[in-house]
């Protein structure tokens, strides 16, 4: 008997059933020792001991009774939920393999042949109550897990909810604090520009108004691309398609980025046939995010050069962007597009508010489109934008 049976509170009970008194007495002086013992001649009486509160933990069955044989009864508790757990060992005259092999067939877990051996059975007693605490502490044991597993369902869901108002709490107040930075900063802009053509100031003064104008029109491009940013993440960002003329916004583009890569010692490289095919889009934001794309590629490449390039296919147009700077680690590229995260020591994305990359991601979705980053090559990193036609 394992260590767990000898020390535990709870005394096995076994019920006894089998028509001949003689063998009824022979048993239950072997068993009553170290179990509580039931015993009846008959099977209805055994299922109905069987069903009663508290059940018994073993069920030792004669086959040969009258009116009801052992393997009635046997077929009868396997199909009872009450009693289908209750093990069962035939205790029988009958030797041949067919009842055995019937007997274990309507679900007994074991079968004894008379005369019976008084050891052989309290072995094979002990074998399976063991096995049946086991199974009743493994039956235990994963109840208490599935109450976890509901109570820590339960727990996510919360902190689940917790994460998505806090989200669209962020959401809400970022977007109002863009509306109330830019209506100041729109009267800062206006007066700038009515200082900088003033035929009061003189050339140096001048220069500081022209410095606060461009300062404030970078701040309000950024506070712009939070603005749209919060809205893509609250699942309301609106973008207003036309058709746009690609060849002209990438000249456009070329020319603005080739001034900063030549202040940058970098080369920049124009490649395009210059008939792409009209895209529907939204032009403006369109144009504001590959900017600012080129733009990172010029600020972080120190040496080498920056392609600008694009070419149509079938159905849609793909534009390349493409530097020799310091590339994106291949563990890092998962959070490319996580807004508002500077990963790491990569100084492609490390500078900034951490909004680039995941407003270009954001922005060329909204418009149909898909934004790839390639970095398979030694140096540098390959953006690909693909717009459908």
């Amino acid at each position: 008997m394992s260590e767990n049976m000898k020390h535990s509170t709870h005394q096995p009970s076994l019920l006894i059933v089998d028509d001949v008194p003689a063998n009824l007495e022979l048993l239950g002086s072997l068993l009553i020792t170290q179990y509580r013992v039931q015993a009846v001649t008959r099977g209805e009486q055994a299922l109905a001991l069987a069903r009663r509160e508290p059940h018994p933990d073993l069920i030792l069955l004669d086959v040969m009774m009258p009116e009801m044989d052992g393997f009635e009864v046997c077929r009868q508790l396997k199909e009872d939920p009450r009693t289908a757990d209750i093990p069962v060992i035939f205790l029988t005259a009958l030797d041949d393999d067919l009842d055995e092999e019937r007997g274990l067939r309507l679900g007994a877990v074991d079968y004894i042949t008379k005369p019976v051996r008084p050891a052989i059975v309290l072995a094979r007693v002990a074998t399976q109550l063991e096995l049946q605490s086991a199974r009743r502490q493994l039956l235990d044991r994963n109840a208490q897990l599935e109450d976890m597993v509901v109570e820590r369902t339960a727990d996510l869901e919360l902190a689940r909810g917790e994460a998505v108002q806090a989200s669209r709490a962020k959401s809400a107040f970022l977007a109002s604090m863009s509306h109330e930075l830019r209506t100041p900063l729109n009267v800062i802009l206006g007066f700038a520009q009515v200082l900088e053509f003033s035929p009061r100031l003189d050339e140096s003064e001048r220069g500081h108004v022209q410095t606060i104008r461009s300062s404030g029109e970078h701040l309000l491009h950024l506070i712009e691309d939070i603005f749209d940013l919060t809205m893509i993440e609250s699942g309301r960002f609106d973008v207003t398609p036309c058709m746009c003329d690609l060849n002209g916004t990438l000249q456009t583009l070329a020319c603005q980025v080739a001034g900063r890569a030549e202040e940058a010692k970098l080369e920049f490289y124009f490649r395009s046939t210059g008939d792409l095919p009209p895209v529907t889009c939204d032009q403006r934001r369109l144009q504001r995010v590959l900017f600012h794309l080129l733009d990172n590629a010029v600020r972080y490449t120190k040496q080498g050069e920056v392609v600008l390039a694009a070419e149509a296919s079938d159905d849609a147009v793909v534009i390349h962007i493409e530097d020799s700077g310091p590339g994106i680690p291949d563990e890092r590229m998962q959070n490319c597009f996580t807004p508002f995260l500077q990963v790491g020591d990569n100084p492609y994305i490390q500078r900034g508010p951490g909004v680039g990359l995941a407003l270009a991601h954001g922005v060329i979705r909204a418009c149909g489109g898909e934004l790839d980053i390639d970095t398979s090559h030694a140096h540098g990193t390959k953006l690909h934008v693909r717009l459908p036609r």
